[in-house]
């Protein structure tokens, strides 16, 4: 999928989140994880919601320097959430606002 498939999504990915995670959704190796067949993105949609909302502290990060939250509409959360699940050969499936709401409702 590319950007002009992915619609909403493919705007937000390319306003927030390529500048370090790249177009291609590969990231900078060890710097920035890659999006690509990531378990964080294909299994995690709950955790991937609060991630995006709130980031994730550079002394907590696994890699690379943190990341910075995201203040995103719900309907701008779902469709990059459903970007990364369905682009560069990423096969996801789909979440819904329900599941993004609930996810959000629990996050720490």
């Amino acid at each position: 999928m590319d950007q002009s498939e992915g619609g909403a999504g493919a705007k937000v990915y390319a306003a927030r989140c390529a500048n370090c995670h790249m177009e291609s959704g590969q990231g900078l190796g060890k710097m920035i994880p890659s999006m690509v067949q990531s378990p964080a993105v294909l299994n995690g949609q709950g955790n991937l919601a609060c991630l995006i909302r709130n980031g994730i502290a550079k002394d907590t990060a696994k890699v690379g320097p943190g990341m910075p939250g995201f203040e995103l509409s719900p309907s701008e959360l779902v469709a990059v959430i459903n970007y990364m699940k369905n682009a560069w050969g990423n096969q996801g499936g789909e979440v819904t606002f329900a599941e993004v709401d609930k996810a959000l409702e629990g996050c720490p």
